[in-house]
């Protein structure tokens, strides 16, 4: 309830009284995530992996916010790490499939997406990663679908408008087949 400076103030704190506090290390990266501030938040991150190094929630993280900035050796190799360490993630798999769509490599976000979507189906962007793949790959019935999905999901979100707009143009294109 209190403001984001507040926040961040007060994990900032309590790491200068403890610098071992992992838990607060990523409470912090996640709330410089937030606020978008990457490399911030990248650094937060690195900390808490460090400090348990067996963490895959700091890992995923930190492989998210290397996507972020656009380092997607980095972030291919620290999302596949985490993964490992828990191969359940599904925002994990969901930041590979990101990933990969980025780099236009669709044989890879598929499979990511898929599981993705396996392990959280009520994940409403997933859904929507999914239009945008298959409408790609000029696939525009599961396009649909996709995009139907995720309305029905997050009828509010922020996207919604723009596939409200893509489910009205594909009925369309798909009435005059």
């Amino acid at each position: 309830k209190k403001s984001f400076e507040e926040s961040v103030g007060h994990l900032q704190k309590a790491i200068g009284l403890y610098p071992e506090f992992y838990e607060a290390h990523l409470l912090l990266g996640t709330a410089l995530m937030d606020s978008r501030e990457w490399k911030k938040a990248e650094l937060a991150f690195q900390r808490a992996a460090e400090l348990k190094t067996n963490s895959p929630v700091a890992m995923i993280a930190l492989g998210e916010t290397y996507w972020r900035q656009k380092r997607y050796d980095e972030a291919e190799k620290t999302l596949l790490a985490g993964l490992k360490l828990d191969e359940k993630s599904w925002n994990g798999h969901f930041t590979l499939a990101r990933l990969y769509n980025d780099l236009d490599n669709i044989a890879k976000a598929g499979p990511a997406l898929g599981r993705t979507m396996q392990l959280k189906p009520d994940f409403a962007p997933a859904h929507l990663l999914a239009g945008n793949i298959m409408l790609r790959l000029n696939q525009q019935q599961r396009a649909l679908a996709a995009y139907q999905e995720y309305l029905r999901l997050e009828p509010k979100g922020e996207f919604a408008s723009q596939a409200r707009e893509l489910v009205a143009q594909l009925n369309q294109a798909l009435k005059k087949q």
